[in-house]
């Protein structure tokens, strides 16, 4: 959230036909959210360990080969996607037959500076307990996790009617409960009253896009190792690690701080960074 570039705009319909390198060629100045198609998508080496495509995201898909929920090949695949995600699609699969459509686009920028500073002085906090109070870390370290989790919020939730119905059976009351969406509900009206609340200032589209830039931190972290044994949402297990790779990877990550105003913080002679 403090290195990286996000929509930054309203979307837009991109007017006209574009392929899978127009969508690459552009990524760092425009964000783009489309339906990806793939004909015959299969890994280009079959050694890749963490084939990107999860069959759980794809919106159709024909005759797919699986292992452990991830797309090795199949006869036919559509994803909605992002141009974050289909840099790493693009690495590991043959999109000779792929194509892009329903294209939407924004211009990308910095995350605005009163909230990236406040990221970073939450960071600060959270380096500052670092093996003192247990619990003021836990709620320094919830702090700043909450900072993205905020962004993931589905603005307008569906609004849920429970019926009861009451019945009787030897003398005792039972309570069946039942649940239908509320048809009157106007999703409409109550997102507008979302964005007109002075705390809606969190757009959903960042935490997309935040969920994207890990993904692909993973992969670039995950090519730093011969076997790559498993992974959780930010870390990476394997074993014969290239030191040189993970510390090139390393001085990426402070590279792209630095370029947006942010240093290491530090405290008692200790340097944390964010990202490494």
């Amino acid at each position: 959230m403090l290195s990286k570039k996000y929509p930054a705009e309203k979307f837009g319909a991109l007017g006209k036909n574009v392929s899978v390198d127009y969508i690459l060629k552009n990524a760092d100045d425009y964000a783009f959210m489309f339906k990806l198609i793939i004909v015959k998508p299969h890994l280009k080496d079959d050694n890749i360990s963490m084939p990107a495509l999860q069959f759980s995201k794809c919106t159709k898909i024909i005759n797919p080969v699986l292992d452990n929920g991830r797309v090795l090949c199949a006869e036919y695949l559509e994803i909605i996607t992002n141009e974050v995600d289909l840099g790493i699609i693009n690495n590991q699969y043959d999109l000779t037959h792929a194509a892009v459509v329903d294209v939407e686009f924004a211009k990308k920028d910095y995350l605005p500076r009163w909230f990236t500073d406040y990221i970073y002085e939450v960071f600060k906090e959270k380096c500052a307990l670092k093996g003192g109070d247990p619990v003021l870390y836990s709620i320094a370290k919830a702090k700043l996790n909450a900072l993205y989790g905020l962004c993931c919020q589905k603005p307008v939730k569906p609004k849920i009617d429970e019926l009861y119905t009451n019945a009787f059976i030897d003398g005792v009351e039972w309570h069946n409960g039942e649940y239908k969406l509320n048809e009157e509900y106007d999703e409409e009206k109550e997102y507008e009253k979302y964005v007109k609340k002075f705390s809606s200032c969190l757009p959903y589209q960042i935490g997309c896009w935040v969920t994207s830039y890990a993904m692909a931190s993973l992969f670039e972290l995950g090519e730093c190792c011969e076997y790559w044994w498993y992974s959780d949402t930010d870390s990476c297990y394997g074993s014969n690690w290239d030191e040189a790779k993970v510390e090139a990877y390393n001085e990426k990550c402070k590279a792209m701080l630095r370029a947006n105003g942010y240093d290491a913080v530090k405290i008692n002679g200790k340097e944390f960074w964010c990202g490494i």
